[in-house]
């Protein structure tokens, strides 16, 4: 099997080691500089047969079980995130970090608060002037992907 495919250049987020750590025990493939990571890698049977797998982005979700839901962290394309009740879009230093429902910011135009593996605060449109204040704190965004920690009294006024 030949090796993954990486980009030709100095990948700041790795460091060009292929991982990206989470913490003394865990890593997972960087996601800037082996491009083969973005697929799909979920594995739960979808609606519609799928013979190769498909581009995903990497989400944090509550996957439903016969009791309670489980968190998901990983990469998932278009299908399998329907199979989620719930998800955001999440960067990878955040993996293993977040609490589910604890939230974060991220800017897409507009500065969302986002609860992690729920997704949008139901009144982000409210807390959107604050959180547009909390992000000018920062020089660049502490996560990548335009995702920044959200203040502790920004996420207080939070509706689920």
């Amino acid at each position: 099997m030949d090796r993954p495919a990486r980009l030709p250049i100095d990948c700041p987020r790795c460091e060009n080691r292929g991982v990206v750590p989470l913490d003394d025990d865990r890593t997972i493939a960087c996601p800037l500089c082996n491009n083969w990571w973005t697929l799909c890698l979920e594995g739960v049977p979808t609606f519609v047969p799928i013979i190769r797998p498909y581009r995903g982005s990497l989400i944090a979700g509550m996957r439903p079980t016969a009791t309670c839901e489980t968190l998901f962290e990983g990469y998932a394309c278009g299908y399998h995130k329907a199979m989620l009740r719930s998800y955001s879009y999440i960067a990878p230093p955040m993996v293993g970090r977040y609490q589910v429902g604890q939230a974060y910011l991220a800017v897409q135009g507009s500065v969302f608060v986002v609860r992690y593996a729920y997704g949008e605060a139901g009144n982000w449109q409210e807390l959107e002037d604050a959180a547009r204040q909390a992000i000018g704190a920062y020089r660049y965004a502490p996560y990548g992907s335009e995702l920044y920690p959200c203040p502790a009294e920004l996420a207080a006024q939070l509706v689920r």
